[in-house]
């Protein structure tokens, strides 16, 4: 029995893009794993996530996205972040795009200009490349099912929070994304899936007042078109 499991999600297990990830992430580190691989017809990342989820034994738990490519070491990396602290209940990979674009956040819609140095908290953990503690899991619980692809794992982040757990980046974890890959080929999905997810999040946290500023810095002009645009939903506009 390992110490890891990884989970992948995709809509086509044989597609060469998630078959490059596998083989990617498994040459890249000589940490042993147990891979879960789901294949989904559907965008419903959290409940593809609370299956494993349910079964889960291993110490840590990691989400892989179908589309990313892990780097040397980069599990190594993760797992010496996690075990620097007993607060950190979450750790992402420093991921970027082929173009070089950083896929990391300060909060919702306040993306990382440059890459960084030095472990550090971040608003959430994008589950395209993350690793979670399990035992912080246990007491967090399941992914919130009403999300289906943007969102949850920076809902499940702030939950994290909330138990009084970090969230970091693990700079020299290094993967390229290429980002959205699947759900690009059907941008009239995408705006569907992004609409529904960022008011719901907008809805549970901010205008709830749960949500806390130490959680993130989230970009101001992102919370409020949303939150105008809960405001017209209850309105009927």
């Amino acid at each position: 029995m390992t110490d890891v499991t990884v989970l992948v999600c995709t809509r086509e297990i044989l597609q060469s893009m998630t078959l490059q990830s596998i083989a990617t992430a498994k040459a890249n580190t000589k940490v042993p794993f147990d891979l879960v691989v789901l294949e989904t017809k559907d965008f419903t990342h959290p409940r593809d996530i609370n299956k494993v989820l349910k079964f889960l034994k291993t110490k840590y738990f990691v989400t892989m996205d179908d589309d990313v490519l892990p780097e040397k070491n980069w599990l190594e990396e993760m797992i010496k972040v996690a075990e620097s602290d007993d607060k950190i209940g979450a750790v992402q990979a420093n991921i970027r795009t082929p173009e070089g674009i950083i896929f990391i956040w300060h909060g919702e819609a306040n993306p990382y200009s440059k890459e960084p140095t030095k472990v550090e908290e971040i608003g959430f953990a994008c589950t395209a490349l993350a690793l979670f503690k399990t035992k912080v899991m246990k007491e967090v619980g399941y992914f919130d099912e009403n999300f289906s692809k943007w969102s949850f794992d920076t809902d499940y982040s702030w939950r994290i929070k909330e138990k009084g757990y970090k969230v970091v980046v693990a700079p020299k974890a290094k993967a390229i994304h290429y980002a959205s890959y699947t759900i690009s080929q059907n941008p009239q999905l995408k705006e569907k899936y992004e609409i529904l997810d960022r008011t719901y999040l907008v809805k549970k946290w901010i205008l709830t007042g749960r949500f806390k500023y130490e959680y993130a810095v989230n970009n101001p002009t992102f919370i409020d078109y949303w939150r105008r645009y809960c405001e017209k939903i209850e309105r009927n506009e």
